[in-house]
């Protein structure tokens, strides 16, 4: 791999973070590890869509950390800057959303309990892969997807979450996407398939017309990433702020060191921008606008994640 660093977070914007923390902590069991607001970590980032030079101190932030097994999920509302997009985007093919996926024991139950307080799209079917996968709108419309493999059904468990599987993004060419992730960060392609029996149009409440075309996944190092061609939706660019727009987070042992080894490659926002509580960062976006951030956490996440 170009990049040597590890997968640390998924992070997703919500609308309001207590019922997102209810859905995520109270409904799937996962740990609130640290809450914080903007003023915790001050800095600007560079380069946002529409909002350069955006100073964190001038926003409105809160965000939290959630444990799932060894990653975390990082999720966010901006009270200000005012999101562009009200909620989060659907159809859930439109090209520029994403969708979280978590591996389930007891998929189940798991549907049965949650369907009578959040909408889910259709009931579990099969996957490709020969398990069961089932998909549903968090409390701000994000699309959640839980899998269960082949070998962990009829196991007679209650329903949990095991891990986070895969972040899933929307792209309209996957040629484009697969070259940028492999040529430009090294990751390597896992599967790469077109569906022959989709049960896409089932699992997302799509006409068969509008159903993903083409789909591959790639290995992070230690995370999974699955791009979705859908080529003839319609592509909606989510700012920094928006709800419904997600990142993922990448922890390294250098953060400068990387910006200058590969700043000629990789079109950063800014150079790396270190908090007050020595956390430094740096960010990019991918050929079709979604993020990516490396984090040196530095003492504020010394005690956090995969090292």
């Amino acid at each position: 791999m170009l990049i040597e660093g590890d997968v640390h977070h998924v992070g997703i914007n919500v609308a309001d973070i207590d019922s997102s923390l209810n859905f995520y902590c109270s409904e799937l069991n996962l740990s609130e590890i640290r809450r914080w607001e903007n003023g915790e970590r001050q800095g600007k980032l560079d380069g946002l869509e529409g909002n350069s030079d955006v100073d964190i101190s001038q926003t409105d932030a809160e965000a939290c950390y959630l444990q799932v097994k060894d990653l975390f999920l990082e999720i966010v509302e901006y009270r200000y800057p005012e999101a562009d997009q009200p909620l989060a985007l659907k159809p859930s093919n439109v090209c520029g959303r994403s969708h979280l996926c978590f591996e389930v024991t007891g998929i189940g139950p798991l549907y049965r309990s949650l369907s009578e307080k959040y909408e889910f799209i259709s009931r579990p079917v099969m996957s490709s892969s020969g398990g069961l996968m089932v998909k549903c709108f968090d409390p701000s419309g994000n699309l959640i997807e839980f899998y269960e493999s082949e070998e962990s059904l009829g196991s007679g468990e209650e329903g949990s979450v095991k891990s986070i599987h895969h972040l899933g993004i929307n792209v309209p060419d996957i040629d484009v996407a697969l070259e940028f992730y492999q040529e430009t960060f090294g990751f390597d392609l896992v599967r790469r398939y077109e569906p022959q029996l989709s049960v896409d149009p089932f699992v997302s409440g799509l006409d068969p017309a509008d159903a993903v075309t083409e789909i591959a996944f790639l290995d992070t190092g230690n995370f999974e990433l699955e791009l979705l061609e859908y080529p003839d939706s319609e592509f909606v660019h989510l700012n920094e702020f928006d709800i419904g727009r997600a990142h993922l987070g990448f922890i390294v042992d250098d953060v400068d060191q990387l910006y200058a080894r590969y700043n000629d490659s990789i079109d950063f926002l800014s150079p790396p921008q270190t908090s007050p509580t020595g956390t430094t960062v740096i960010k990019c976006y991918d050929s079709y606008g979604y993020s990516i951030e490396f984090i040196d956490p530095g003492r504020w996440l010394e005690d956090l994640g995969p090292s």
